[in-house]
């Protein structure tokens, strides 16, 4: 199609009115159109809803991380920070440098990472031989004083295990201090979020510079739990949400990509004939389809969950901590098998006290008291488990099926022993919700999740006020109990 004369490449128009354009008839014709009509305009809707919720994905370890640095408890302390660390500017070395050669971090290894890449550093010639004071050690904290761009100013990594002497550039400030005092997976969380990064980095007028030093950090006011095993409680959770919100962007990025795919795919077979009134969109715009959850090996589905329900029952009776029966055990389930991914074959609907799958309990229940499991009966206005002979040997074969699994599967469990049935009927809901909006690919705001979880569930939920599904919300971010848009959709209830 292409020539070239003069070494300029021409469109070759003879070649060009030779080529055989596929011509349908006019019925035909409107017919394409019309497949391919409303399938962009799907596409389109699920890239806007993607983009959107890719954005959310984003914003959604950014918000929990300001949230913990503002909304202190008690045992906090605001402190500056010159009072808790001491503050040294790196090397400064040229191409002339003679000395030694040694790993040097660079403003070109920090980007978006937790952790010194100490195994990729670039070594650098020095002048002279390194003196102790330059060096890094575990647990010392980098941040970028200067650098042409703006963004880059303030980033911080968090230095690991060292096996060799390193340094760090003179573009390069490190924080060290007293890890008795402070966590430094805590204070690296602190240094990182958006709040500090802004008052570092904001000059007079609110301008943004382009260095920071010792003098800003040192003034900057630390807030932390004085309690350094509260601090590490706050980064693990804090580490969750963000791989949490990593996986998120890693589902939606995918997304997008697939949908821009997907657009070129539907253009190829229009022009070739392979284009159906059949051709099934939705499969195609859904989010990708996930091995989760997964079964269990060498346990029945049904042994499994009467298993979970066993160890829950035990938990919540030794001692006693809350009130077990159907409607907690049945919120316990759903978590077990929508956030550790453990398959149970349920297929949960919107109930009033939440997602709830009715037939499956009752034959779990059936097979559990035929087996000598345990035995379910109404007590008063409640269900009630008792157990059996053979209560131990299901909570033995329980145990030992789920294997690594089993940890994860308790710390549910713990968890939600402490809770009363209405706190674990709120969570489970919630998280159901947010779980649907995920899996629908619809935004995932607060807002959203407390409107599906309470006017689009079932009309006994609007007794419940919304405010007790937002501590929901906040209590699973904090807890990394949080939905990644796999498992089953839980449907609405039919009558």
């Amino acid at each position: 199609m292409q020539r070239r004369s003069t070494g300029i490449r021409n469109l070759d128009f003879k070649a060009y009115k030779q080529l055989l354009i596929p011509l349908p008839k006019l019925a035909e014709q409107k017919r394409i159109v019309a497949i391919l009509d409303e399938a962009f305009a799907a596409i389109a809707k699920a890239k806007e809803n993607a983009e959107k919720n890719l954005a959310n994905a984003r914003e959604l370890f950014e918000s929990y991380l300001n949230r913990v640095f503002t909304e202190r408890g008690e045992g906090w302390e605001e402190t500056r920070l010159g009072e808790l660390a001491s503050f040294k500017n790196g090397l400064n070395f040229s191409r002339n440098s003679s000395g030694q050669t040694l790993p040097v971090v660079g403003v070109g290894d920090f980007q978006d990472n937790f952790y010194v890449p100490m195994d990729v550093l670039e070594t650098a010639t020095i002048d002279g031989e390194l003196e102790t004071n330059y060096s890094i050690k575990k647990d010392d904290i980098l941040t970028v004083r200067s650098n042409g761009s703006k963004h880059l100013i303030g980033r911080c990594m968090l230095v690991p295990e060292v096996s060799e002497t390193a340094s760090y550039s003179g573009f390069v400030i490190r924080i060290r201090f007293d890890t008795k005092i402070l966590s430094p997976r805590f204070l690296l969380h602190f240094m990182k979020s958006r709040r500090t990064v802004s008052e570092l980095t904001r000059g007079g007028g609110g301008a943004n510079i382009n260095n920071i030093n010792q003098g800003k950090l040192s003034a900057l006011k630390a807030t932390y739990p004085t309690d350094t095993k509260e601090q590490e409680r706050f980064a693990d959770a804090l580490d969750e949400v963000n791989r949490h919100a990593e996986r998120l962007e890693t589902i939606y990025t995918h997304k997008l990509s697939n949908l821009d795919e997907l657009k070129q795919s539907l253009l190829q077979k229009a022009f070739t004939g392979q284009l159906t009134a059949n051709e099934s969109f939705a499969a195609s715009v859904a989010p990708a389809s996930l091995d989760f959850p997964a079964t269990i090996e060498g346990i029945s589905t049904t042994d499994l969950h009467a298993g979970i329900l066993a160890l829950a029952y035990r938990q919540h009776e030794s001692p006693k901590t809350s009130h077990f029966g159907r409607v907690k055990g049945e919120k316990i389930v759903h978590l077990i098998e929508n956030h550790i991914g453990i398959d149970l074959e349920r297929s949960p609907v919107k109930d009033a006290a939440g997602p709830n799958d009715f037939g499956r309990i009752q034959t779990v229940e059936a097979r559990a008291k035929k087996a000598g499991f345990f035995a379910v009966a109404k007590k008063d206005d409640r269900y009630e488990l008792t157990p059996k002979s053979k209560f131990e040997d299901l909570i033995d074969k329980t145990e030992r099926c789920l294997a690594d699994q089993l940890t994860d599967v308790m710390s549910i469990i713990n968890q939600m022993a402490k809770m009363s049935t209405r706190q674990a009927e709120i969570l489970a809901t919630s998280f159901a919700a947010w779980n649907n909006l995920l899996i629908e690919n619809k935004d995932f705001s607060d807002e959203a999740i407390v409107y599906e979880a309470r006017e689009n569930w079932h009309p006994k939920k609007l007794n419940i006020e919304p405010e007790k599904f937002v501590k929901a919300i906040r209590w699973m971010r904090e807890q990394g109990i949080v939905p990644t848009g796999r498992g089953k959709k839980v449907a609405a209830k039919t009558v």
